[in-house]
């Protein structure tokens, strides 16, 4: 038996036993090399027509973020913010969270795909410091194991998170974040303020630039609408969250 036999049979193992004529080792052979060449023309098409869609998708989203983000400064009272974010599609949520550092003049990083990177939602450096983003638009208690889940990634990549969320804090994920100093909580009124536009800073800022700041930018600006703390109230450890997460800490005097 010839070598091209012996392929082909090995091929297709329920022709063992009965006679190969040579005509059909021929067929076959040449219908796997037509086949063969076919699949090698038509995956990169494939491949480039699954990029396209995917960069299509991304433009998308990142559209609808700014688009949620014109509407946010337009909403007046705290509540009804939070609100409006648990109503948008959770990848909008994750591009407008990136797209409130980007305006900030922090550089980001986006995700290529959605989906598949651990958790990791987008990544934002902060004075050279690189933070791992994971956003949930949570209607109600915030799930500790997702909390404990984003720990063990930071801890695995050893960097520092900000998690962000749209829900409660719950005794149990308030104890993990408490073990965890490396991440920053980034909720109600904290979250809030990354997303309220910030003083003389044009929008949209292009990434990778940072816009020129000046004193005025540096200082904390109540959103109207927004309740405050007393400044009895503020405790020290939100005000390091907030210099964590790259915004300024809460006023300890409140002015009319």
């Amino acid at each position: 038996m010839s070598e091209l036999s012996e392929f082909v049979l090995r091929l297709f193992p329920w022709g063992q036993g009965a006679s190969v004529r040579p005509e059909w080792i021929g067929i076959i052979a040449g219908a796997s090399i037509a086949l063969a060449g076919l699949a090698s023309s038509f995956l990169p098409a494939y491949r480039s027509r699954r990029r396209s869609q995917v960069e299509r998708r991304h433009r998308r989203m990142q559209a609808a973020a700014r688009r949620a983000l014109s509407v946010l400064d337009q909403i007046e009272h705290g509540a009804q913010k939070l609100a409006y974010l648990r109503t948008l599609e959770p990848f909008v949520f994750e591009e407008l969270l990136l797209d409130a550092y980007a305006r900030r003049g922090h550089s980001i990083r986006r995700n290529r795909r959605y989906t598949g990177d651990g958790g990791v939602d987008g990544r934002v450096f902060i004075d050279g410091q690189l933070f791992l983003i994971q956003a949930k638009r949570y209607s109600g208690h915030i799930n500790p194991t997702h909390v404990h889940e984003f720990r063990q990634t930071v801890r695995q990549r050893r960097c520092r998170g900000m998690f962000c969320h749209t829900g409660r804090t719950g005794p149990s994920a308030r104890r993990i974040f408490g073990e965890a100093p490396e991440i920053t909580l980034l909720s109600g009124d904290a979250l809030l303020r990354l997303l309220a536009p910030p003083v003389d800073t044009q929008w949209p800022v292009p990434l990778g630039t940072k816009p020129k700041r000046r004193k005025s930018d540096v200082r904390a600006v109540p959103e109207q609408g927004i309740r405050h703390k007393a400044p009895s109230q503020i405790s020290p450890s939100s005000n390091r969250d907030c210099g964590r997460a790259g915004l300024s800490p809460a006023p300890t005097k409140l002015t009319v």
